[in-house]
């Protein structure tokens, strides 16, 4: 990365809130041509060490160059060039912000923001990975513990248990059920022992894999972020309506983790972990289904960051190719499968998840708005393919944090976008691009999707409900569930010219019922916001979707 200005150095000070002014330290650094002398570097401190890689005391060019993810976000125009105006920017929205020096347009995070401070709590569970006979619970105990499951398939009367497993504190683990009938609902609960003290858990369940003609119901949320506009409270009022509608799963797009919003993928752990307590407190009774955002720390074109990949894998069960399952076959080096797309089927249904992050290895160059770089990569879109052509479901659901492309640098906007560079194959000149720039793929994704009969394509990244329709297929950006005051107004700054608009917070749901589903936006409302024209768990839109 070039820098485009040389300002006089400035010589840093070391007092108490040296870490709290380390990114404005290292967002100074960025516009040198050349190094900057850290005098009297605290001993220890994580950021500033992890950079400094030759510990000499000083930030060379070439340190910075490979500088976390959150600093080199700073290029916002992906010009190459973090200008003065890109830096300055970021420090001033900081200071203006007080708190933790950290804010969510440009990222800088040195803690976790505050909505991650949930209750201490003894364990979660996230069920995941749901097939015809086998279900994975993903378990952290955060004391050391010996647990066991017990369950059945009549509530209350648990006849049967898996071996008892030794946890450590903080160190997830899978208890597996095998041997399970399918389309059956099976109720469980945890028998464990702390330093010789025996309790139990309460009874929560899962469904295994649904036939053909029945009726169920998931449910999606996007960008829960837990940052400073984040409430925790209401993200919890939206899991807990989200549990009333008894799901089989839950889809999460992206988001959550916010881990290229530190300045040092590491110092984001505390907010992976904040994220298990409060998906627990629905997906111990519906499985999670998670679909990268951008935010979350394993784009291309920034290094997937193997600590981010590997930390995922480690909190989230997340599903891999199997007797169910299609997806990423590719194993990475220190990764092994990413776990990053893959697609089932379940009753008459087809759920399809997408990353276009991963496999977009390149960046804008020059800021001229041509947005062909962004790419499923040419393996996810071959298996995209055959995965709509090997099914014949009634119905076809697509899942993802946004679209290939979008409509500006950001990515935003949903059908006004659709018809554009990878996504639709429209280029900047509004003329069909798509042989050009994927010689020999075939057709632009949209087409793809038009072809096989797709009914939703829920997305994410612009924080509102906004329902559009084109071409037969429904755009659905999914709101936020935990924003405590979120309007519309940047609907038509995004792109969005049509369609159903509503502001955040909630969660779709949505029932399928043979060859039709009917998706409702279930709005989540704390008590001192409900009033006469608005309660917690109102239905504040609905629609219908059918086999076509």
């Amino acid at each position: 990365m070039r820098c485009s200005e040389k300002p006089v150095p400035i010589r840093l000070r070391t007092h108490a809130t040296m870490a709290r002014l380390a990114y404005s330290i290292l967002v100074t650094a960025l516009l040198f041509d050349g190094g900057v002398v850290i005098a009297q570097q605290p001993t220890g401190d994580p950021i500033l060490s992890a950079i400094d890689t030759d510990s000499n005391g000083e930030l060379s060019i070439a340190e910075l160059k490979f500088a976390p993810a959150a600093i080199r976000n700073l290029d916002t125009d992906g010009d190459g060039v973090v200008s003065r105006e890109e830096g300055t920017a970021r420090t001033s929205t900081a200071q203006e912000r007080g708190g933790n020096g950290g804010g969510s347009r440009l990222g800088g995070y040195l803690e976790p923001p505050l909505s991650n401070n949930v209750p201490q709590h003894l364990y979660n569970i996230i069920v995941g990975r749901l097939s015809g006979s086998s279900a994975t619970l993903r378990i952290l105990f955060h004391q050391d513990a010996t647990v066991q499951v017990v369950y059945g398939s009549r509530a209350e009367q648990l006849e049967f248990n898996t071996d008892a497993l030794n946890f450590r504190r903080g160190a997830p683990q899978d208890l597996i059920i095998e041997g399970l009938s399918p389309n059956t609902r099976y109720f469980y609960r945890l028998n464990y022992s702390l330093t010789g003290k025996s309790a139990q858990s309460s009874e929560y369940s899962f469904h295994t894999q649904r036939s053909p003609g029945s009726s169920f119901v998931f449910t999606v949320q996007a960008d829960s972020h837990l940052d400073e506009n984040t409430s925790g409270d209401v993200y919890l009022r939206t899991l807990t309506n989200a549990l009333v509608d008894q799901p089989d799963f839950h889809f999460a797009l992206g988001d959550a983790f916010m881990t290229g919003k530190y300045v040092q993928p590491e110092l984001s752990e505390p907010q992976y972990l904040a994220q298990r307590y409060y998906l627990g407190k629905l997906c111990h009774s519906a499985a999670l289904y998670f679909a990268l955002g951008n935010h979350d720390g394993e784009a291309g074109n920034r290094g997937s960051n193997v600590w981010a990949t590997m930390t995922r894998k480690r909190f989230i069960p997340n599903p891999f190719p199997n007797e169910i399952y299609t997806g990423n076959e590719h194993r990475e080096p220190e990764i092994g499968l990413p776990e990053n797309y893959y697609q089932f089927e379940w009753g008459d249904c087809q759920f399809i998840v997408l990353d276009p992050f991963r496999h977009t290895t390149t960046r804008s160059r020059g800021g001229t708005g041509d947005n062909w770089y962004w790419t499923l990569g040419e393996h996810q879109y071959q298996w995209l393919k055959r995965s709509l052509e090997g099914s014949d479901a009634k119905l076809r659901f697509v899942f993802l944090h946004h679209l290939v492309g979008g409509s500006d640098r950001n990515q935003r906007g949903g059908a006004e976008a659709a018809a554009f560079w990878e996504w639709g194959g429209k280029g900047t000149s509004g003329e069909d691009e798509f042989d050009l720039h994927r010689p020999g793929w075939g057709k632009p994704i949209h087409q793809l999707l038009v072809e096989h009969g797709v009914n939703v394509v829920f997305h994410g990244h612009d924080h509102m409900f906004i329902k559009q329709d084109l071409d037969d297929i429904v755009y659905q950006l999914v709101p936020q569930p935990g924003h405590p005051r979120s309007g519309t107004k940047s609907a038509k700054e995004y792109g969005y010219q049509s369609g159903e608009v509503q502001g955040s917070s909630g969660h779709v749901r949505v029932r399928v019922g043979g060859d039709s589903a009917r998706i409702d936006y279930v709005r989540a409302y704390l008590p001192a916001a409900e009033g006469e024209t608005r309660r917690n768990g109102d239905v504040s839109y609905s629609y219908i979707v059918k086999e076509r």
